[in-house]
């Protein structure tokens, strides 16, 4: 018997995460992808099957979507989040120079102040 290849239309879940997503460079938190709908107990299903790539702690990435030059910067601010999915790290030093533009300089490392 021939297999059928086709695949199987998004769900409401895995709409809601895209869009999150996608407006984040494919990054989104543990937390936004359970306001999407996907339950906790799932997340490291998820990963084991290759739907998304853990990034950092609570941080996943949709595997489709590639790394970008901001993509580590969104990652951080994501984890800098706080259990009511506020960003509470700022930017700061060579990064924040970079990021508005201010310097040429390519920082080898972030620079993010977070609270206590």
């Amino acid at each position: 018997m021939k297999k059928n290849n086709k695949r199987r239309p998004p769900t409401d879940s895995e709409d809601a995460l895209y869009s999150v997503a996608s407006a984040q460079e494919g990054l989104f938190t543990a937390q936004q992808a359970k306001e999407a709908g996907f339950d906790e107990r799932h997340h490291p299903y998820h990963v084991k099957a290759g739907n998304w790539v853990r990034e950092l702690r609570g941080v996943y990435r949709l595997k489709n979507f590639p790394y970008s030059e901001n993509s580590e910067l969104v990652q951080w601010s994501l984890w800098s989040r706080n259990k009511a999915d506020e960003p509470q790290g700022v930017f700061s030093h060579y990064t924040a120079l970079r990021i508005y533009e201010l310097s040429d300089a390519m920082p080898s490392k972030i620079h993010m102040i977070v609270p206590k």
